[in-house]
């Protein structure tokens, strides 16, 4: 009996060894982001994979109510999202959808002209401040907006805000032309928009923000010039044709910045900065990549822009095509050169005469350890620990960015803000990830890092 009692008290702490020995794995988690597509801002969430999503606080956008939550910016039926049945299996990103809201009636007074099985709105002959536009006239769809012979349907009207139904395709030339108290233009995730004409929106000085939808394909010239009041530009994702890093309106298959928003960061990438771009525009400070080969006229014409930080050298800046009124009406503008510090991307770990190459995070983990490898390389003592790393202290305090992560063989990972752990395993806790060896099988990461042999110097360099 006594026996028996030892057998089962010696499984019993056996038990609870088990159960708090901090290397068993746990679940995968998943980090699940929310695009509000113009809408305000929305949390991210860390998710067990395998469960629901939990439905988030409903954002708010002007104008609009939201009717789901989709997997791919081209919202549809195929891509909604149902939080009571889907299951998270990876990091995803969920997408508002939005549409106009249509308790509002349509605006009486407008003017239609019948063009084939459609109706194009051409004018109105009331004195309305807020503009509806119906999806339907007389059992036909409304798919055009364009005032006669070219001019401008609503051009220099008083209006405040319109709605513009899914069923339009094309917005004419000068159509809301000189709209100075235009604030608000609501566009749907699911309009069929695809065209806007020549200064279509120009010296709408109050307009704060605009959406183009992913059917939109063709902006004429000027369409937003004289727009000084921008804030952002809300281009689609699955747009194919225009883009809007930092808030700017970018054509992507010319890198060609449109027009400027009220956001002093020109992207890396643009080449082009079209003519009028920041015109009027509210910024003090315009920042320009060294990837910018050519700056049109009256960029920064009637704007607020005192400075101009130029991320390269001053050879460079005198290399870049300028017209010649680029600048016009602030030559006295003064330019700065701060090229921008090249990125560093990757590390390297010797060990045991191996040379292994570290694919780095973008973190401030990484940055703080970067910043110290430029000074030196580092070179520490590691040691097995529980067949599944190898570990020691770098020495230094850095600044964490934990999440419970489950590591695989080639992670390196910082462990409680100063020691460096070389992954041979997995392991689930809660680290900051400092980057990746690719590569090398298992067997093979074991072996260079000389796992089993005790205690090693490591050294960290950046070449």
């Amino acid at each position: 009996m006594k026996k028996v009692a030892i057998v089962l008290i010696s499984i019993l702490l056996l038990c609870l060894l088990c159960a708090c020995n901090p290397n068993e794995p746990t679940h995968t988690t998943h980090t699940v982001k929310f695009d509000s597509q113009g809408g305000s801002a929305v949390e991210s969430q860390t998710i067990m994979e395998g469960n629901p999503v939990k439905r988030p606080q409903t954002p708010t956008r002007e104008g609009y109510f939201l009717n789901g939550w989709y997997t791919s910016s081209a919202t549809s039926k195929d891509t909604e999202w149902h939080f009571d049945t889907d299951r998270v299996t990876k990091d995803m990103t969920l997408y508002a959808g939005w549409t106009v809201e249509t308790s509002q009636e349509a605006t009486s007074s407008l003017v239609f002209v019948k063009e084939g099985n459609a109706f194009t709105v051409t004018d109105m002959t009331g004195e309305e401040t807020v503009l509806v536009i119906p999806a339907e006239h007389d059992g036909l769809p409304v798919t055009k907006i364009q005032g006669a012979y070219g001019t401008g349907a609503f051009a220099r009207k008083a209006i405040t805000s319109v709605t513009i139904p899914d069923s339009i395709e094309e917005i004419g030339q000068n159509s809301f032309n000189n709209c100075s108290a235009l604030t608000t233009v609501s566009i749907s995730t699911t309009s069929h928009l695809k065209k806007i004409g020549n200064n279509a929106f120009s010296g709408n000085s109050s307009l704060k923000e605009i959406y183009l939808p992913v059917a939109m394909t063709d902006l004429g010239d000027s369409v937003f010039n004289n727009c000084g009041a921008i804030e952002r530009f809300i281009v689609a994702d699955g747009n194919t044709a225009y883009s809007s890093p930092n808030g700017h309106l970018v054509e992507k298959d010319t890198n060609t910045l449109i027009r400027g928003a009220n956001n002093s960061e020109i992207p890396d990438g643009v080449e082009i900065i079209a003519s009028a771009a920041f015109r009027k525009s509210a910024i003090t400070k315009l920042e320009i990549p060294n990837s910018v080969q050519s700056i049109a006229n009256y960029v920064i014409q009637d704007s607020a822009v005192e400075e101009i930080i130029y991320r390269g050298t001053e050879q460079d800046w005198q290399a870049i095509e300028k017209a010649k009124l680029w600048n016009m009406g602030k030559t006295d503008v003064s330019v700065k050169f701060e090229p921008r510090q090249e990125e560093i991307t990757k590390m390297y770990i010797t060990i045991y005469g191996n040379k292994l190459e570290v694919t780095l995070e973008n973190n401030s983990s990484v940055k703080a350890l970067v910043e110290l490898l430029k000074q030196g390389d580092i070179t520490y003592t590691a040691d097995d620990y529980g067949g599944f790393e190898k570990v020691g202290s770098i020495g230094y305090s850095l600044p964490t960015n934990n999440s419970q992560i489950t590591t695989e063989a080639g992670d390196v990972i910082l462990y409680q803000g100063s020691q460096i752990c070389i992954m041979v395993g997995s392991n689930s806790w809660s680290y900051t990830r400092i980057g990746k060896i690719n590569g090398y099988t298992v067997s093979q990461l074991k072996n260079l890092v000389g796992t089993g042999k005790g205690s090693t110097e490591v050294t960290l360099s950046l070449k």
